[in-house]
C-alpha cells in the first residue's frame, strides 16, 4: 500500500489523469470484449442445442456454456487487473514470477477452496450432475439450477435454495439421468382378486396415455411387478412406470388418480384403518 501511495504522489496531475483515462478505457475495452464474446457463445449455443434432440445433450450443453462464461470472465479482469498495474507502474515480471510460490501457498491455506474447484470440475467434465437435473445429496432433494467451480445450487420443492460445496459431495444420486421412474406401492383389500387388480392398474395406465400432455412424457409401458409384500389388512402390488427426465413425479402423481377412479369403477376396495370396540356386559355384575 506504501509502495503504491508513493507511486500515485510522484505521478504529475496531468499524468494521473491520463492515467485514469487509460483505466476508464481498460475497463470499458474489456466490458465490450466479455460482451462480444458472450454473444458469440450464446449465439453458439443456440445453434448446437437447435442441432440436438436428445435432452441430455442439451442439458449438458448450457451447463458447459454456463463455466466457459464464467472462466472467461475471470481471464478477462484478471489480465485487466495486470495491465492496470503495469500502467501505474509496477514491474508485474516478479508478481508473475511469484504465480508458483503462491499457488503453493493458496494450497496449503486454502485446501478447502482447491478441493471444490476440483470436485466441480470433475462433475461437469465427467457429466454427471447438469443444471436442470433432480438430484439427491444428503438429504437434499430438489432441482439443479447452477452449477460453478466451486458449488452447485439445488431448489427443494418448498423453494428452499441449497448452495452445497462441490468438494462435501460424496454421493450424488441423479434422479433424470437418461430417464426417471415412478415406482408405485398399491394397497388392496384381502377380499380383491389379485388378477382384477393388475388389471385395473393397466386400465389406469391406459388412461394416464391418454392424457395429450402427458404421453409424451411417458418412455415404456406400464410395468407391473406382481405382489410385493402383506401386511395386516391388506396386499401390496408394486409396479413402475418409466418417464422421460424428471417428469416421473407429475406422470406419478396423475396415474393414481387414474386408479382411484377405476378401482371406484370396478369395485376395487382400498383398504383403511379400522378401530372395533367391544362393550363389556355387566348385568351380572350388577345381579350380584
Amino acid at each position: 500500500m506504501e509502495k503504491l501511495t508513493e507511486i500515485l504522489n510522484k505521478i504529475p496531475l496531468e499524468s494521473f489523469l491520463l492515467l485514469l483515462v487509460r483505466s476508464l478505457g481498460l475497463i470499458i475495452g474489456a466490458w465490450i470484449v466479455f460482451r462480444l464474446i458472450n454473444a458469440i457463445l450464446k449465439k453458439t449455443e443456440s445453434k448446437l442445442t437447435a442441432r440436438m434432440v436428445n435432452g441430455e445433450e442439451i442439458k449438458r450443453t448450457n451447463t458447459l456454456m454456463r463455466l466457459l462464461r464464467q472462466t472467461v470472465l475471470v481471464i478477462i479482469w484478471v489480465t485487466i487487473g495486470l495491465m492496470m498495474l503495469k500502467n501505474i507502474g509496477f514491474d508485474i515480471a516478479p508478481f508473475l514470477a511469484s504465480a508458483g510460490v503462491l499457488s503453493l501457498a493458496l494450497g496449503f491455506g486454502a485446501q478447502n477452496l482447491v478441493r471444490d474447484v476440483i470436485s466441480g470440475l470433475f462433475l461437469i467434465l465427467e457429466n454427471q450432475v447438469r443444471v436442470g437435473d433432480t438430484l439427491m445429496v444428503g438429504e437434499v432433494m430438489g432441482v439443479v439450477e447452477r452449477i460453478s467451480m466451486r458449488t452447485t445450487s439445488v431448489r427443494d420443492v418448498r423453494g428452499i435454495l441449497h448452495i452445497l460445496p462441490n468438494g462435501g459431495i460424496d454421493k450424488v444420486s441423479n434422479m433424470s439421468y437418461g430417464w426417471s421412474g415412478y415406482v408405485f406401492d398399491i394397497r388392496v383389500d384381502y377380499k380383491n382378486d389379485t388378477e382384477d387388480v393388475i388389471k385395473a392398474l393397466f386400465d389406469a395406465g391406459e388412461l394416464l396415455r391418454k392424457e395429450p400432455h402427458l404421453r409424451a412424457k411417458i418412455i415404456a409401458p406400464l410395468e407391473i411387478f406382481g405382489v410385493d409384500q402383506f401386511t395386516d389388512s391388506a396386499y401390496v402390488i408394486k409396479g413402475r412406470i418409466k418417464t422421460i427426465p424428471g417428469a416421473h413425479m407429475e406422470v406419478g402423481r396423475n396415474y393414481l388418480g387414474f386408479v382411484k377412479k377405476v378401482f371406484d369403477e370396478q369395485g376395487i376396495k382400498i383398504p383403511f384403518a379400522q378401530t372395533s370396540v367391544y362393550i363389556e356386559d355387566s348385568k351380572k355384575e350388577r345381579q350380584n
